[in-house]
């Protein structure tokens, strides 16, 4: 059993995972069922790659070395042909290549990721995103202590799909009509996509400052709300009609009067 911390093309290796595996072992020819968005991807391990001693092996200049089977608690770094789809984050087994085990595998982690990852989740509410099924799930818990719905949780970096669905929540709940996001890039065009349709994105790579700069974003909304309403509101007005001022009395009536209190428009 393991996780996924990155996903990254390897030259001479093609696209490679570097992983966590903190239960039981792994070995070159294994099966790998890695958990997605939609379905699990089965890939076979083509090479196990340990960090060599006393390097980190997310540095970018790990120097790797080639091994035949791990086993846990460590970091390697795993090839395999179609890992292409693989996301951070997602959870990852390894068995022998049993057909009944691997149909097993595929559940389990499919669960594990369904529990978090979902596509709706009520009708009305916040849209989420992380770069980690970890970071989604600590971010939903978060938002749930402070009485915050989730309408979509989703991995991954912000794109149109996402957009789509804050202006959904926009049209029906300008205070919800948002998207959180921890830890996950905005590409630029997204980014002024946003902006020009006026959807507010309020990503953060520490985890309370969204929740704090949500509520700011909920307050200064309230008020530009009260604020309009209060300059649409007609207010009292008392006045003293004159006497002999009566110069007409209906249709229209006009009238000389004397404010007392008020505005009269």
């Amino acid at each position: 059993q393991g996780t996924i911390l990155e996903v990254k093309e390897e030259q001479g290796l093609g696209m490679t995972i570097n992983a966590i595996i903190y239960n039981g072992k792994l070995s070159v020819n294994d099966t790998l069922i890695i958990g997605g968005m939609e379905q699990p991807l089965v890939v076979k391990v083509r090479a196990l790659l340990e960090p060599a001693e006393l390097t980190e092996m997310r540095e970018k200049k790990s120097k790797f070395q080639k091994v035949k089977e791990v086993t846990a608690a460590t970091g390697v770094k795993i090839a395999a042909p179609g890992l292409e789809n693989a996301m951070a984050g997602m959870p990852l087994r390894g068995c022998s290549g049993n057909t009944e085990e691997i149909e097993r595998l595929k559940e389990e982690v499919q669960r594990e990721v369904d529990e978090v990852v979902t596509h709706v989740v009520r009708e009305t509410g916040v849209v989420i995103k992380a770069d980690t099924i970890g970071g989604l799930e600590a971010l939903q818990h978060l938002l749930a202590e402070n009485k915050i719905p989730v309408a979509q949780a989703s991995l991954g970096d912000v794109g149109k799909k996402d957009l789509s669905q804050v202006e959904s929540q926009q049209a029906q709940d300008r205070l919800q009509g948002v998207l959180l996001g921890f830890n996950v890039h905005v590409p630029v065009e997204i980014a002024e996509y946003a902006k020009a349709k006026g959807l507010p994105l309020i990503v953060h790579e520490v985890i309370y400052k969204i929740i704090e700069e949500y509520e700011a974003f909920r307050e200064r909304l309230k008020k530009e709300v009260e604020l309009r309403e209060l300059s649409q509101l007609v207010r009292p007005c008392k006045f003293l009609v004159m006497k002999g001022y009566i110069f007409r009395q209906n249709n229209p009536a006009i009238v000389g009067v004397e404010i007392e209190v008020g505005r009269i428009k």
